[in-house]
């Protein structure tokens, strides 16, 4: 090719317009979370899951642990529990999961993999620890309308407890629990209308105690020995003046929880002491 034509084609494609640029990738969706929902219990103690119909191979699954438990502990044996948990959408990537618990330790089976974990959330912190209670209990925290699922999203496993505000620190919304970690998201949850992140744990505190005071007040003789003790701890925390008198009158007509409620009125005597000069 002569000089001129290549010089000319050199000018012709340095003087060519920019090609328009790519459009911007379209954002992608995040992946819908996996649900699983119970659909049967069985335990060794009665009054565990009496809600739900049993599975065929539940006991099974108990083993030794809950039989040895129970023996060495009979006076106040821990939960022994199998749970059957079912793929909202079956698929061969979401099948059929079994949650077993012995006492506060948990194992869940699902898709060839075990998952340990305590049945405890540890930094579930002073305010959400007491109103949830058991994280695993059906229904979570006592609510009526509440419910438990396990979740799988970003491939990481959880339970989501949903509340409907009938529990006593008027909880609603949903909580999130990781299988595998400690660090749970309050962020969904809510009391009476307000966000928890916004003064709804302030407000879940308040309810809470009041709820333990009602107790105290009107249902003492009905509580479980474990529910009283946890009464009474709430007393020892509660600001109000009439958590005194209450601990007063359990000391005068329960002597099997005389020695708690003094323990209690120490604490709270010792708590409101002036600081030394």
């Amino acid at each position: 090719m002569p000089l001129a034509h290549r010089l000319a084609l050199a000018w012709m494609v340095g003087c060519a317009p920019e090609p328009p640029p790519l459009p911007p990738a379209e954002p992608q969706a995040p992946a819908p979370a996996a649900l699983w929902r119970l659909a049967g219990v069985v335990s060794d103690d009665p009054t565990q899951g009496i809600d739900h119909p049993h599975f065929e191979g539940g006991a099974d699954t108990l083993g030794e642990d809950c039989k040895v438990a129970r023996a060495s502990l009979r006076s106040r044996p821990p939960p022994c529990v199998a749970e059957l948990w079912r793929p909202v959408a079956p698929s061969p990537q979401q099948g059929d999961a079994v949650l077993v618990r012995v006492g506060d330790q948990t194992r869940l089976r699902i898709l060839g993999q075990d998952l340990d974990h305590d049945a405890r959330w540890s930094l579930m912190g002073g305010t959400l620890g007491p109103c949830v209670s058991d994280p695993l209990a059906l229904p979570p925290a006592g609510d009526a309308a509440g419910l438990r699922v396990l979740e799988r999203l970003d491939g990481a496993y959880g339970w989501v407890l949903r509340f409907s505000g009938q529990n006593p620190c008027h909880l609603s919304g949903d909580l999130r629990l990781p299988i595998q970690g400690q660090r749970v998201d309050a962020s969904g949850l809510s009391v009476d209308g307000t966000p928890w992140t916004e003064g709804g744990a302030q407000l879940a505190q308040e309810r809470r105690l009041t709820w333990h005071r009602l107790l105290v007040r009107e249902r003492w003789n009905e509580l479980t020995p474990e529910d009283k003790i946890l009464s009474i701890k709430a007393l020892s925390e509660d600001p109000s003046s009439e958590a005194d008198a209450l601990l007063r009158a359990i000391i005068d007509r329960d002597p099997n929880a005389d020695a708690d409620a003094r323990r209690a009125l120490e604490r709270r005597s010792q708590a409101s002491a002036p600081e030394p000069p």
